[in-house]
């Protein structure tokens, strides 16, 4: 499949927190430098406590966010997580306890935050079903960044509405 059109991603980019108050020009530049990935179910997309770089957009697919995850182990059918079907819980995973804190779906962005401050990526997304990702590298994103007062600011206010449910 091809890149959806700009405008569709643009319409994407402004209805997720971390970009809803960024200006649509800027959200037109940011839009014109993402590329496609697909990924399989059960991919990690990314992992908590690596270095984060690229910002994700979900086009297609569920993402699971995970914290605490022992990757290694991380099977619902073998690792004694719930058995409910809410898509949360999952201990007994290896040597700690992980949980799902929540399930990413089209036009949910990812790993903006660890993109923003160079910082360690605060969980696990691991596909949970095929899907299709929008990327951008963390060089296209700063340099987006410096240009745009405004999406700093609607991201830092994201990140403090993300800060304030924990």
């Amino acid at each position: 499949m091809a890149i959806p059109p700009t405008k569709e991603i643009v319409t994407l980019l402004s209805a997720s927190d971390a970009f809803s108050g960024t200006p649509e020009r800027e959200l037109n530049a940011l839009a014109e430098l993402f590329t496609e990935r697909s990924v399989y179910d059960g991919e990690v997309i990314t992992e908590e406590d690596a270095t984060g770089g690229d910002v994700y957009l979900v086009l297609d697919g569920l993402f699971r966010v995970i914290t605490g995850a022992d990757l290694a182990d991380d099977d619902d059918e073998d690792s004694g997580g719930d058995d409910d079907d809410d898509g949360f819980g999952g201990g007994g995973l290896g040597l700690g306890a992980s949980a799902q804190v929540r399930l990413l779906q089209r036009g949910d962005v990812f790993g903006e935050i660890a993109a923003m401050t160079g910082g360690r990526r605060m969980a696990t997304v691991r596909a949970a079903s095929e899907g299709r990702l929008l990327v951008l590298g963390k060089d296209d994103f700063h340099r987006v960044l410096k240009n745009s007062p405004e999406m700093v600011e609607s991201i830092c206010n994201s990140m403090a509405r993300y800060f304030d449910e924990d």
